[in-house]
């Protein structure tokens, strides 16, 4: 990914000195990032800071070429951080409940206990995988993934027989964030575009969601608090697992 944001290095760009200075600073927050240390938090932050020096000097920048490209490198590095903070978040779920169904899964579960939910076999696709086939299609909110968690903790807690193994983990993160996704963004798709997406029939996955809210008890709203609360604990297992 490093090699993919390239720099411009002829003699024309080299020859100021807050450009370059810029972009070596650049080039040190990404491999301080590239060795686990966390700053997504604060790159927004410290590019708009940077940026409002930049635009202080501006009379020391060579051109408006030069202005351009620098704004083009600040775009590129807040994209390239954006896109590692997700795929952190997705990591970080996916590893949570990688860890759940493999202690659920030597459980013996009871005839009673199983639900819609639960398919003949384990589909064979990845966690995290299917995170990330559920982001890229639904282009739904960061937000959703931790509010589609909340649920799935509430479930639990309001259903302790509930197990969520192998066999049925697919179908209820699917429809906690088709759920997530209808409360917390503006916009989304119909079911039938979501059942395409979770791989489930238009039928299952009407099913699942209304299943799925009469055990919720519709009760979806999750305050602020609770969420920052539970963000925070998402970063720190994040952190933690960082290699």
């Amino acid at each position: 990914m490093i090699n993919q944001i390239k720099i411009r290095n002829n003699k024309k760009y080299k020859k100021s000195a807050n450009y370059q200075m810029y972009i070596n600073k650049i080039a040190k927050i990404i491999k301080k990032l590239i060795r686990g240390q966390k700053q997504l938090l604060h790159i927004d932050q410290f590019l708009d800071i940077n940026k409002e020096k930049l635009n202080e000097n501006i009379e020391s920048l060579q051109n408006k070429e030069e202005i351009r490209l620098m704004s083009y490198e600040i775009l590129i590095l807040k994209q390239y951080l954006l896109m590692q903070r997700h795929n952190q978040l997705l990591i970080t779920i996916a590893n949570i409940l990688d860890e759940i169904i493999k202690e659920t899964d030597t459980l013996e579960i009871e005839q009673d206990s199983i639900s819609y939910f639960h398919a003949s076999k384990a589909p064979s696709i990845t966690l995290f995988n299917y995170l990330q086939r559920i982001a890229k299609y639904t282009h739904c909110s960061e937000e959703c993934f931790v509010i589609a968690l909340i649920y799935l903790d509430k479930l639990q807690e309001k259903h302790p027989y509930l197990v969520l193994n192998s066999k049925c983990i697919h179908r209820f993160l699917l429809t906690s964030m088709v759920i997530a996704i209808k409360f917390q963004d503006d916009d989304y798709y119909k079911n039938e575009y979501y059942a395409k997406v979770g791989g489930v029939s238009v039928k299952e996955i009407f099913v699942l969601e209304q299943t799925f809210l009469e055990l919720m008890d519709y009760e979806l709203f999750i305050d602020e608090h609770h969420y920052l609360i539970y963000e925070k604990k998402l970063l720190e297992y994040g952190e933690i697992e960082m290699p």
